[in-house]
């Protein structure tokens, strides 16, 4: 059973505040939120990709490192929580929230855990402290290195759509095993990774995936044809550098202040170094 008040006070010893913004420290690095707009294929706003954002001595630092190192980590499951806990904080601050909310979850997180009823309920009530409970999360499965298929199928024990929790599969190829994946896992959206837009047999693959009457999303635009030919072929939601860079959450000007903007955080990031960073080429792991 998970116990929630020692999930709390870890995540306390972890998250502060500096500029009115979120972060956490992780191995010591200051980790931050940027969120990456989805859109319908008619051009509204859907939701956001939240977004890790890790700072060293004020600069901007590698994500990849980033990630590398924690998936390399024993307490991988505890930092992925602890990420999530972040952009659930830094996602209420803005004022301009949307009806998605993505967020990336390792395999190790989910198979990790004994009691997933407890979690997801720690999840809702925690939504509806932060003022969010409106906001439909949805869990976007990473696979690395997955050692067991059969372990995924703990994912249909969610019952998702009763609780504004859903699920998606991230990238989506024309690859057996993906397959096999989709249906063990039966995602509500799906992810198509950016290379099979330079497959020949694209719409073709777009097609069969609407078979599975789920919702599709093509990930990595970076063109107007690209966007052309993604909406051409049936795909139901965009997302990429055409569609909408990734924005830190220090960037973001219209937002709330923080209930509690009390903590300190030591070796976070500056606010003159902030406004000068280009986060728009960094991995949107």
């Amino acid at each position: 059973m998970i116990k929630e008040l020692d999930l709390r006070h870890a995540f306390s010893k972890m998250l502060c505040v500096s500029n009115n913004v979120h972060f956490a420290r992780i191995f010591d690095l200051s980790v931050t939120s940027a969120f990456q707009p989805i859109l319908h294929k008619n051009g509204t706003l859907l939701g956001y990709e939240a977004l890790i954002r890790p700072f060293q001595n004020g600069e901007l630092a590698s994500t990849d490192v980033f990630l590398n190192q924690m998936r390399s980590s024993a307490n991988i499951a505890f930092v992925d929580r602890l990420i999530r806990a972040l952009h659930l904080r830094n996602f209420s601050l803005l004022n301009e929230q949307s009806q998605y909310l993505f967020l990336n979850y390792e395999y190790e997180s989910i198979t990790d855990l004994h009691d997933i009823e407890a979690y997801k309920n720690l999840l809702i009530n925690r939504k509806k402290e932060l003022g969010i409970d409106d906001t439909k999360v949805v869990i976007e499965v990473l696979e690395h290195d997955v050692s067991s298929e059969r372990n995924l199928k703990i994912m249909s024990n969610w019952h998702r759509q009763h609780h504004g929790i859903l699920v998606a599969m991230d990238d989506m190829t024309d690859r057996r095993e993906d397959w096999l994946r989709l249906t063990s896992i039966q995602p509500e959206i799906v992810k198509i990774d950016i290379s099979m837009l330079q497959s020949p047999n694209y719409q073709r693959f777009v097609h069969r995936l609407k078979q599975f009457n789920l919702q599709i999303l093509q990930e990595g635009i970076e063109t107007a044809e690209q966007k052309e030919m993604a909406i051409n072929a049936g795909v139901d939601l965009l997302q990429g550098y055409y569609i909408g860079y990734p924005t830190l959450i220090e960037q973001i000007k219209n937002k709330k202040r923080p209930k509690d903007n009390q903590a300190r955080c030591f070796n976070s990031p500056k606010n003159e170094q902030l406004s000068s960073i280009q986060v728009d080429h960094q991995s949107s792991s």
